[in-house]
């Protein structure tokens, strides 16, 4: 007996880098769920990404995000592994020292960047709905990474 589907989305569910699902795919999962089984949409993507595109459905998905580090429901964050404060300041300091490279530092509550590029912040926005905050220094962010 089947209890339990999972999917994952970018090349699966939708072209690379497309918010766009087709529509059908929403009635699919509400009527997998009344019949009882579990929905879980597996991503690299940051969970809220996975949010923003499923968001007719949101509360009934589960969300496997950021390459598996998150894993949670509609505003509840079940599991998040994360990185040491260590490795993560010498990630960052060794990627501040090739100008041509960006940084997303993936937090529980969203993510951040550091750069100065809009075009970068208006693609992980309006293509991959990230819920994006950007700062002045990635080392100060107070969040689990």
């Amino acid at each position: 007996m089947i209890k339990l589907i999972v999917s994952d989305v970018d090349g699966t569910l939708v072209e690379d880098g497309s918010p766009a699902l087709n529509p059908e795919l929403f009635e699919v999962i509400l009527k997998l769920r009344e019949k009882g089984l579990q929905v879980v949409i597996a991503s690299g993507r940051p969970w809220a990404s996975v949010q923003n595109t499923f968001e007719p459905v949101k509360e009934k998905i589960f969300y496997v995000s950021n390459n598996g580090a998150y894993v949670g429901c509609y505003g509840r964050c079940l599991y998040a592994y994360s990185i040491g404060g260590p490795l993560v300041k010498r990630l960052v300091e060794k990627v501040r020292l090739y100008p041509d490279l960006e940084i997303v530092y993936a937090g529980v509550n969203g993510d951040y960047v550091e750069t100065k590029s809009e075009e970068l912040c208006r693609w992980l926005v309006d293509s991959y709905k990230f819920n994006l905050t950007r700062v002045e220094d990635l080392l100060a962010v107070d969040e689990p990474v």
